[in-house]
Parts: C-alpha cells; sequence; structure tokens
C-alpha cells in the first residue's frame, strides 16, 4: 500500500500485481503469459529482481515471493497435515492413531530414486520437518549418504584431485574448490568468517551444477537465482563472465570428469542404452538423446542402487513393527533412510545405520560414507554424540 494500491489490494490476483509492477511502477515484462499479458510468474519476478529496480521495489517483490510461498506450504503442507475424520477426508495425510502414511510408488522412477505422494515424504521443506516426530517414548534415527553423487561422479571418473580429496576425511573438498576458483582471495579469509562460508557455497552450488555438465549459462542461472531464509537472490549481482571464467578454470582441473560425459555419451551412441554400474539398471532412453539426462541418469541411479544394499540388512536388523507399532523403517529418502526406535535403543541404531549405509564397490577404492543423525523430530535431528538422550 505504499505504492498508492487500494486497501483491498490483494496479492493473490496477477492482475493487481501485474497493475502495480508494469502499469503504476513502470517496470518492463521479462516474459508474458500464453495469452499475451505480463508475467507475474516466480521465474519472472525473480528476473525482475536480478535487474536493476529501485530496493523499495526489490523489497516489495521479495515480500511477495515470500507470501505467496507461505501460501503454497499452508495449503499443500499444513492444512492437509491434519487427523482423518472418516468420510471426506481424502488428502488428509494424519490418519487416526497420528501416523502419516504416504503412498509409494511401486515403479519408482526411472533412476530407481524412491517416489511418493500425499505427502510426497522425499520433498518435504526442511522447515516444516519438525511437524514429523516419533511417538513418545521413542527416537527417529536417519542416515544419509555423504555427498553421494559427487563422490559417484569423482569415482567412476577416476577424476585425480576429487578423488585424492575424498580419500582424506580431513580435507574439505568444496573448500578445495573454492581456492581453484577464488584463489587468493579465498585463502586470505579466516575459516569459518561470513566471506569464506559465501564464498564456499558458491563454489559448492557451482560445482553441483557443472558435474551435471550443464551449461554455463543454465550454471549461472541456477546460481543466481538461490536464495536466502528471506526470500533474498543471494548471488543475484554475480556477472556472468565469472561463472563463464569459474567454467574454464574447473574443467581445466577436472578433465577426467568432462571425458567421463564424453564415453557416457558414446556409449549410448554405440549400444542405444546404458546401464549404472552397480545394480546393473538398464535406461533406453527412448526419447533420444539428451546429454544432460544421460549422463545424470547413471549418477543417479548408481548412486540409489547402492542405498538399495542398505535396505535389506536394516530390515534385517530392525524389521517393521520389531519394537511395538511405528518403530522399524519408517522413510526411505533418495539418499537416506529413516527408522523410529525406543529411547535407548538410539545410539546403537545410529551406529548400526551409519555401518550398513557405509558402502563398497569393487571398480573403485573410494568409500560410499555416510553419516546418522538422532532427533525426537525430524527437523531436530543431531549428531550421536550431542544427542542428550531424552525428548
Amino acid at each position: 500500500r505504499g505504492f498508492g494500491m487500494p486497501p483491498d489490494f490483494n496479492p493473490g490476483s496477477p492482475d493487481q500485481i501485474a497493475g502495480l509492477l508494469f502499469d503504476r511502477l513502470g517496470l518492463d515484462p521479462v516474459s508474458e503469459t500464453k495469452l499475451g499479458d505480463p508475467s507475474t510468474e516466480d521465474e519472472a519476478l525473480r528476473e525482475l529482481m536480478i535487474g536493476t529496480i529501485e530496493s523499495p521495489v526489490r523489497d516489495f517483490i521479495i515480500k511477495l515471493r515470500l507470501y505467496r510461498k507461505w501460501v503454497k506450504f499452508r495449503g499443500t503442507w499444513l492444512r492437509r497435515a491434519t487427523v482423518r475424520e472418516g468420510k471426506g477426508s481424502e488428502g488428509i495425510w494424519v490418519w487416526g492413531d497420528g501416523r502419516v502414511r504416504s503412498s509409494w510408488k511401486a515403479h519408482t522412477t526411472p533412476t530407481g530414486r524412491s517416489s511418493s505422494s500425499d505427502p510426497g515424504l522425499q520433498n518435504v521443506v526442511r522447515k516444516l520437518r519438525v511437524i514429523y516426530g516419533a511417538a513418545p517414548g521413542h527416537a527417529l534415527v536417519f542416515a544419509d549418504m555423504d555427498a553421494l553423487e559427487l563422490r559417484y561422479v569423482a569415482a567412476r571418473s577416476r577424476d585425480e584431485l576429487f578423488c585424492a580429496a575424498l580419500r582424506d576425511s580431513a580435507r574439505d573438498l568444496h573448500a578445495e574448490t573454492t581456492a581453484l576458483l577464488y584463489e587468493d582471495k579465498f585463502l586470505r579469509e579466516p575459516k569459518g568468517s561470513p566471506n569464506w562460508e559465501s564464498m564456499r557455497d558458491y563454489s559448492k552450488r557451482f560445482t553441483y551444477g557443472t558435474i551435471y555438465v550443464a551449461t554455463v549459462q543454465t550454471v549461472h542461472e541456477t546460481i543466481c537465482s538461490a536464495e536466502d531464509d528471506d526470500g533474498n537472490l543471494v548471488y543475484a549481482a554475480m556477472p556472468y563472465r565469472v561463472t563463464k571464467r569459474n567454467f574454464k578454470k574447473f574443467w581445466k582441473a577436472h578433465p577426467a570428469i568432462k571425458a567421463d560425459a564424453k564415453r557416457i555419451v558414446d556409449t549410448w551412441r554405440e549400444k542405444g542404452h546404458l546401464r549404472e554400474l552397480v545394480g546393473g539398471r538398464r535406461c533406453d532412453f527412448l526419447d533420444g538423446e539428451d546429454v544432460s539426462k544421460l549422463v545424470n541418469w547413471g549418477t543417479q541411479s548408481g548412486g540409489r542402487a547402492l542405498v538399495l544394499r542398505s535396505i535389506a540388512p536394516v530390515l534385517e536388523r530392525y524389521p517393521i513393527g520389531f519394537a511395538g507399532p511405528g518403530t522399524g523403517p519408517i522413510h526411505d529418502g533418495h539418499d537416506s533412510l529413516g527408522i523410529e526406535v525406543p529411547l535407548g535403543q538410539e545410539q546403537e541404531a545410529a551406529a548400526f545405520l551409519k555401518e550398513a549405509m557405509t558402502q563398497r564397490v569393487d571398480w573403485t577404492d573410494i568409500e560410499f560414507t555416510a553419516s546418522a543423525k538422532i532427533g525426537v523430530n525430524w527437523g531436530g535431528l543431531v549428531k550421536p554424540e550431542k544427542w542428550k538422550g531424552t525428548a
């Protein structure tokens, strides 16, 4: 209303938002709807924020995006996280016993990753994980594979720099990549300082975008769209030339990863299909050649195969209902597993889960490690050594 809008201004109305941004404030539209009207979709708003607009307008767009995000969260997650009460409760996730039972898809995804709906437990917003808790007298134990897909790419390609860093637990792979990209500017920063953390975060995002064989433009757009919890675009001012320069630095230092991507594409062109290296899953890519999909499929499906190898021993040691209703395996994420155990068994369970998920394969000496955490709710998990042992 600071822009002279009427008292009944509705931030949920695309027409009113378009009228404010493009008519009253005179901003240039960055895209159009199918009907030819200026778009106010989230992607268009992000592009407006990246442009040179005045601070009050930028602040308004940030708040508008946060408003839309939380409206979506309320409708998608919170309103449906209530208890079922008989007829007409379709779409409500919580059953009468207080448990959430997602609908799991039998045929998973092309990469073998687990997938579920109502709710999609693989995509729960981190801030909302706190609403998923253990029953009274129980604890949750989760274990995640450590940098699973990055390890897989490094091992499969036999990249010298990454493999050397992964063999030594004392080394920080992402900090070393940051030093490669930022050089002395990073090395002069005190470890752990805000600038040090910011540069490391940028390099981590850059690395993951690049190893998936994205183009310079795609990596740049992905980084520029990264935002903090308050809706600010953290790297909106990052020049394209910097991303392009870093692209050249990265590939000069990691030629094995680029060669590995080429080998994968060549294999598909020759055989008409690909197989991942752990479980032998095959994909024919009937839609034709898409370099990004060809390269990423093997990484994601191979990583998933490593997680699948962990499930059998976990089920054997902690079968469903082993210590009463609700105990045993409760969650299967892309690269994580979760179980619920009675209080008093959580430390032993964390050690077991970590060991079960730590994997080795015969084609590399790189170990695929895992880390476990404990808590009474999914959003409050802590390392075993920091767990106090009570709710």
